[in-house]
């Protein structure tokens, strides 16, 4: 892969970092400044059910979190771009639309048929997709 394309992912993923770093900063911040006490049941009721939204979709951005700072850790180890189980190169098209795969196409879809997670297209129109 060319180094400007692999500085560009590296350069974006960064920013992704950053970002869902600041949005969970602000959930924390956000959450301690709205602990007021509420009298009102139904109140006490609609802002727990707003924490538990708000916690749960940090939960998802954690779990992003952990994907981009492993595929900045393959870029500095030089891996970035190569399957995890069969050593081929990843298609750039896949690395530009999903910098966080670590899995070629071919790999992806054997372990969705595995786990039968099967994504709407068909493994055929995936690869015309993305090779």
């Amino acid at each position: 892969m060319e180094k400007e394309i692999l500085n560009d992912l590296r350069n974006l993923l960064v920013l992704q970092r950053r970002r869902l770093h600041c949005a969970a900063c602000r959930t924390v911040s956000d959450m301690k400044k709205n602990e007021g006490k509420l009298s009102d049941p139904l109140d006490r009721a609609v802002v727990e059910f707003d924490r538990q939204m708000e916690l749960s979709m940090r939960g998802r951005e954690t779990s992003a979190l952990r994907d981009i700072q492993r595929a900045l850790d393959r870029i500095d180890q030089g891996i970035f771009g190569v399957c995890d189980l069969c050593g081929r190169p990843i298609s750039e098209k896949r690395l530009l639309a999903r910098p966080t795969t670590m899995l070629c196409v071919h790999c992806q879809h054997q372990q969705e048929t595995i786990s039968g997670k099967r994504t709407y297209r068909s493994f055929e129109d995936e690869q015309r997709a993305i090779c």
